[in-house]
């Protein structure tokens, strides 16, 4: 947790982050049961709130955990928090955690950690294979350790994403979609690969036409990368993002199609 985050909401009370308390019997604590959505704050506001929670809810109907009041509740919570930890700029994160027969439930805000070069984006392909898809893959849920093991592994080798890939193909980010530009077409793998079907993603696809890109789903070989004109990824936190190198080859920082698709997202 970051210097700046003091406080977090556990259960509906504002509590200070080193008095929570947690269940050493709960499932969400052995077993990663529960689910999460990681949310782009911006002046105080949530951006692209109902796709998040559209999400989360099918997930947490779909787990059977149940928070009924939870909505009601969210918008003033996170004000709260904003307040007590003095952060209107950075990140929302709303987890859900099984506790027997209770579902317990952690929000926390925070300010996103700067990156010591934000000009450069440069990233990998993991050295760990992606899982394929499955029964888990349309859910953002709690069982994240693949995902925290290749971000750890970018991380440490100076680099700001890794790509997790299987068979040969690109899947996901380690915390984001990806994207490739190649012959003017944008592409990014279909979930079917086991991508997360992120809410970036879904309104990139759903405003292709306002952003004047031809955007595609299909499969991406990590050996077409060296053909490919550009590298992009996406989540909440920080919209659409253009690649500068994978490995050994380097693209274009695209900056003008990165801005027209941002500007979009953030109408």
């Amino acid at each position: 947790m970051g210097a700046e985050e003091e406080f977090v909401f556990w259960n509906g009370e504002l509590s200070p982050v080193g008095e929570v308390k947690v269940s050493p019997s709960a499932e969400g604590l052995l077993y990663g049961f529960g689910c999460f959505e990681t949310m782009g704050l911006s002046n105080g506001r949530i951006r692209f709130l109902s796709d998040h929670w559209d999400r989360i809810s099918r997930a947490a109907a779909d787990m059977e955990l149940e928070c009924p009041d939870l909505r009601e509740r969210l918008l003033d919570q996170v004000s709260q928090l904003c307040k007590y930890n003095h952060c209107e700029e950075g990140i929302v994160r709303l987890s859900l955690h099984k506790n027997g027969r209770s579902t317990d439930v952690l929000l926390r805000v925070f300010a996103r950690t700067p990156s010591a070069d934000e000009s450069s984006f440069e990233v990998d392909l993991s050295r760990f294979p992606h899982s394929g898809p499955s029964p888990l893959s349309g859910w953002k849920h709690n069982n994240y350790l693949l995902n925290a093991l290749a971000y750890r592994e970018a991380v440490e080798m100076g680099l700001r994403e890794s790509i997790l890939c299987r068979d040969g193909k690109l899947v996901e980010g380690s915390r984001s979609n990806v994207w490739v530009l190649r012959e003017g077409v944008l592409w990014t793998p279909p979930v079917e690969s086991g991508a997360l079907p992120g809410v970036v993603r879904k309104r990139v696809l759903s405003s292709a036409a306002e952003m004047r890109v031809d955007v595609r789903e299909g499969a991406i070989l990590a050996e077409d990368l060296e053909d490919c004109d550009g590298l992009f990824f996406s989540n909440a936190g920080m919209l659409f993002k253009a690649a500068t190198r994978c490995g050994v080859h380097e693209f274009s920082p695209h900056l003008e199609l990165v801005n027209r698709v941002n500007e979009v997202l953030l109408r």
